[in-house]
């Protein structure tokens, strides 16, 4: 709210009060909030209105929208129902910001970002680095209007055809902001009455990724796949110009696990004390009644504490809202347990390796010490290049169902293993993106094919389609398989391997994983005592097209992952 809408305030919150008398399984969702200013800014209207919301809501939290995704920086100060403040502002601190998230990206082909001049310093989220283009616009950017001869916050892009500075196109702000697209546009409006609107529009990127937090950290979500049928929220423009609603969800490639992940494992209510660390409630947990001399007061926080706990053979298992169980390791154990994951399932990116590791794995603060190990993997700065960066564009064939097209290639040649590999064939199924990577001694077609009808047909039956270049390990033997199998055979030009573009990508992420274990002294002739465990992390990973993990669609289950990488 501002000093016009603020008297409108009070009547939202008595709203809000009879809403949550008569929803109450699940409890009704609120949040409110507005952009953040700055102490003592606020007009005396303002001030009493904001002494209210805190009394109803208590104290609010204060992020850069930036964190989570937002193509502009922004203070945003926000209350709700679902959650404590200190719960809420703890989570918030932990954020990942997205990788590949650049907002050259959303910007017109004319029009170019910015390079950084200067850092922004704390609270905005350090998203941008020297001598870049910026990630994200400064604070101001997105509802203003001209032209100007000079780089300034309301004229932040530059225009490479009238070598002017810019205010952003109307369709850019939608998509800064996360709208639908032309979902402001209405007749007779024109393009300055469209950019003086969003100044009015909060970033759905943001509220969508904290609605998502809140409800798991209300236990309003008690699967990960909720959080994919939830109309998050809608942006509403007021002041009687045009209503802008746009149901959003987190598009980002595993972006609905990590932020569940984020709230579930950041936040325990009641307790800021690890639970190893807790005493008593281990005392509880291990024989069944509170230690003794415990006072009232303390025993009945060790048995609210214990709810959430269960310990079984010495082992400490977190449950969930839906009653599974996680190990929680011991402190001094769990980076240990997130580098063997992330080491051995092919050196993926923090949202990834979190997510593996959430199918087995608890722990107060588990997505910080996910980042803080991950950021610090000397295999992947030696590399260079991570599973969570943005993906280069390769064009692939019309998908029609599952088990249609299966697309096949080699990779390698790489050091002979104790085993006589030297290639893998990397087959991809082309509607849940499902990859098997099989060890080949060598690249002739009679070993193509056998590994094909034992790896693919055996397992899966015969598909409609086969795409391959036009390799002569996919002749010979190989064709007359596919003959036999009644299997049409679509191989790509020559040079041209963006026609099979989703199998080019699983070839070089597979040599990526590879390149990594043997920087991480996995040894360039053990290669292949690894693939399994690559081929496991690539399809547990939810993909940037499906947003869902290849390993779920095929199975329809959540993937556990074996004792191999668990102990």
């Amino acid at each position: 709210w501002d000093e016009g809408s603020a008297a409108a305030v009070p009547s939202v919150l008595r709203i809000i009060k009879h809403v949550e008398q008569l929803m109450t399984r699940p409890k009704a969702a609120c949040i409110l909030g507005r952009p953040a200013k700055p102490p003592g800014s606020d007009s005396p209207k303002e001030e009493a209105v904001e002494a209210q919301v805190r009394a109803y809501l208590g104290e609010s939290t204060i992020t850069d929208v930036a964190a989570f995704g937002s193509y502009t920086h922004q203070l945003f100060q926000l209350w709700s129902n679902l959650a404590a403040s200190e719960q809420l502002s703890a989570v918030s601190k932990a954020a990942v910001r997205p990788t590949g998230r650049q907002v050259q990206d959303v910007l017109a082909e004319e029009h170019t970002a910015p390079v950084l001049s200067r850092q922004m310093r704390s609270p905005f989220y350090p998203c941008d680095h020297e001598n870049d283009p910026v990630r994200a616009l400064y604070p101001g950017s997105v509802g203003c209007v001209g032209t100007s001869g000079s780089l300034g916050r309301s004229t932040p892009v530059y225009n490479s055809v009238t070598g002017q500075y810019d205010a952003l196109y109307p369709e850019e702000c939608e998509k800064i902001l996360g709208l639908e697209t032309d979902s402001t546009r209405m007749n007779g409006m024109a393009a300055d009455q469209r950019r003086q609107l969003f100044a009015h529009i909060h970033d759905v990127t943001y509220l969508a990724s904290m609605l998502a937090m809140l409800q798991v950290m209300a236990g309003q979500v008690k699967h990960l796949e909720s959080l994919g049928n939830t109309p998050h929220c809608a942006a509403f423009v007021s002041h009687g110009v045009a209503i802008a609603l746009a149901t959003h969800t987190v598009h980002e490639p595993g972006s609905r696990l990590y932020l569940t992940a984020l709230a579930t494992s950041s936040v325990e209510e009641g307790s800021t004390q690890d639970i190893w660390e807790d005493d008593d409630t281990l005392h509880l947990l291990k024989h069944g009644v509170p230690p003794p001399g415990a006072s009232p007061l303390q025993q009945k926080r060790c048995v609210r504490r214990a709810k959430s706990y269960r310990m079984q053979g010495g082992v400490l298992y977190h449950l969930d809202s839906s009653g599974k169980g996680r190990v929680v390791p011991r402190p001094t154990e769990r980076t240990e347990v997130i580098k063997k994951t992330h080491e051995d399932t092919g050196h993926f990116g923090v949202r990834r390796t979190l997510g593996l590791l959430l199918t087995s794995y608890w722990w107060r603060g588990m997505a910080e010490d996910v980042a803080t190990v991950v950021r610090h993997c000397a295999a992947c700065d030696r590399v260079n290049t991570t599973f969570s960066a943005q993906a280069p564009t390769l064009s692939s064939l019309p998908v029609c169902g599952l088990f249609y097209r299966w697309g096949v290639d080699l990779c390698g040649p790489f050091c002979k293993t104790a085993r006589g590999h030297t290639y893998v064939m990397v087959c991809v199924e082309h509607f849940s993106k499902y990859v098997v990577l099989i060890p080949l001694p060598d690249k002739h077609a009679e070993q193509t094919a056998f590994a094909f009808q034992q790896q693919v047909l055996g397992r899966y039956g015969a598909c409609a389609e086969v795409c391959t270049d036009q390799g002569s390990e996919w002749k010979g033997e190989f064709a007359q398989l596919l003959v036999d199998a009644l299997i049409d055979h679509r191989q790509t030009s020559p040079n041209h391997p963006q026609a099979n573009g989703l199998t080019e990508r699983a070839v070089q992420t597979c040599k990526n994983a590879l390149r990594r274990i043997a920087e991480a002294g996995g040894g360039n002739t053990d290669w292949d005592k690894h693939l399994a465990y690559v081929m496991l992390g690539y399809n547990c990973s939810a993909q940037s097209s499906s947003r869902v993990a290849p390993y779920h669609i095929l199975h329809a289950v959540e993937p556990t992952i074996p004792p191999a990488i668990k102990e």
